[in-house]
């Protein structure tokens, strides 16, 4: 299956005196804002390598809207770069509601960076960059073709042999979260990464997690696993904010899995002042019709969760 990966003129061309590989982010304009936010948070927190090149494969992006991004971030802190991805081949997928065909364009990486950069490192949108990122992008990755994390979710009910939980996930030795991968391009060039992944797109159509399992399955046996601080995705499993867990446990990327976000109204998120931080210093900062939103949202979880409640320890009044 072939795959037309879109046109950027100077796509890989590395910046100058960066000691960061180039990034590269994936979305459409519904997630301006949290793309935004992430942004912000990569920026200001690895302030000693600006110009941070960015490379944003993007469908659908108006130029106001890029713009109000671009506009989101440090005067002097942004290499940003917006590449128009053909995901046409894509829009024949029968995708799950929370993916969209700019969601498979990390499976074009390794051909578009080819020749022009050595690594590159793909991040999710619904994440913070909350550390450098020097020692992850120039980590020794061996022959892996990418390093990534474990997912939290899906890899221990495999282990655990609860493989019922997770139908249509392939069973692979160990299953990554596909949020941060690490790409080594030659590697990838020469393990024919995107084919093997196209391959499996192509005969799985009905994928729950559509480009994680095709590259798990393109790389079983053949990737790195990294340690869970650059990709933290247990934000909903733990009591407290992630930047105030001790720092041992401290995680460089926290990674907002799941469909309650920090930003999702109503969800009284532990992490929502932290990702406040970021979000108020961009172009995206919460209305006042934000707040009133949450606020109702938030009354109306409360309301629920009481009724709930009610039923439980009184079920004869709910009869």
């Amino acid at each position: 299956m072939s795959l037309n990966l879109g046109t950027s003129k100077d796509a890989g061309t590395a910046t100058e005196g960066s000691r960061l590989c180039p990034i590269v982010m994936a979305c459409d304009e519904r997630f301006a804002m949290p793309l935004a936010t992430a942004l912000r948070s990569l920026y200001e927190n690895n302030k000693r390598h600006w110009p941070i090149q960015v490379h944003i494969l993007t469908d659908r992006f108006s130029q106001d809207m890029r713009q109000r991004v671009s506009d989101s971030l440090p005067g002097g802190a942004a290499d940003l770069r917006w590449v128009e991805a053909d995901v046409e081949l894509f829009r024949t997928y029968p995708l799950p509601q929370q993916f969209t065909p700019i969601s498979l364009a990390r499976l074009s990486i390794p051909q578009l960076f080819s020749g022009t950069a050595r690594r590159v490192l793909y991040l999710d949108a619904d994440l913070l960059v909350l550390g450098d990122l020097e020692e992850l992008c120039n980590m020794d990755m061996g022959n892996a073709p990418i390093a990534a994390v474990i997912d939290s979710c899906i890899d221990p009910d495999f282990k655990a042999g609860r493989i019922e939980r997770w139908p249509g996930v392939p069973k692979v030795e160990n299953y990554f979260n596909s949020g941060v991968l690490l790409f080594d391009i030659d590697v990838c060039i020469r393990h024919e990464l995107t084919r093997q992944a196209m391959d499996y797109l192509s005969t799985h159509k009905t994928s729950p997690y559509p480009d994680q399992n095709a590259l798990n399955v393109a790389c079983d046996r053949a990737w790195k696993v990294l340690d869970s601080r650059w990709n933290f995705q247990g934000h909903y499993l733990i009591p407290t904010a992630v930047d105030k867990l001790p720092a041992s446990q401290r995680p460089v990327i926290a990674h907002f899995i799941t469909v309650n976000k920090p930003w999702t109204p109503g969800y009284r998120s532990v992490n929502a002042r932290l990702y406040n931080h970021y979000r108020k210093r961009t172009r995206f900062r919460r209305s006042f019709s934000d707040i009133v939103i949450d606020v109702i949202e938030s009354l109306r979880s409360r309301v629920r969760l009481r009724s709930r409640l009610r039923r439980v320890l009184y079920p004869a009044q709910g009869a």
